[in-house]
């Protein structure tokens, strides 16, 4: 079978109160969101959910080297409990909008490192005034 066809899709997540629900959740393991500058979910469709779920974790490596490449904090979300009943996932994919036939396995995390101390809302808002991209050559710029 031809893979190379199969999309993904990634839904980026900017709002702070939605970010901070989505690390809430019961059953996820993603309470860096709370804190991370944007979130993006990976979203992939039901067709052959176990391949597919090394294409996501494929996907999740890439985007973590590329935010370590641009000195990015990042970190990797996992929606799949509590134990093995997704419940997390339906709940996210209620607030993010995602259709229930998806799969919503990761998000993913990311922001700009900070100093012991320093704000990290102070310093979103400084890399925001100055036009940085968070993700070189992607669509996430500010």
């Amino acid at each position: 079978m031809d893979r190379v066809g199969l999309l993904n899709h990634l839904v980026r997540i900017r709002d702070r109160d939605l970010l901070r629900r989505l690390s809430t959740i019961d059953g996820a393991n993603a309470g860096h969101l709370a804190t991370a500058a944007i979130g993006i979910a990976i979203v992939i469709p039901p067709e052959v959910p176990d391949l597919d779920a090394y294409d996501e974790g494929r996907l999740a490596e890439r985007l973590l080297l590329a935010a370590a490449a641009q000195n990015l904090g990042a970190a990797v979300g996992h929606f799949t409990g509590p134990g093995e009943t997704w419940a997390a996932s339906a709940e996210a994919k209620r607030l993010l909008g995602i259709p229930a036939g998806m799969i919503l396995r990761e998000t993913i995390s990311l922001g700009y490192r900070r100093a012991p101390g320093a704000n990290a809302q102070s310093a979103w808002a400084q890399a925001s005034r100055a036009g940085k991209r968070l993700v070189a050559g992607s669509r996430l710029s500010t």
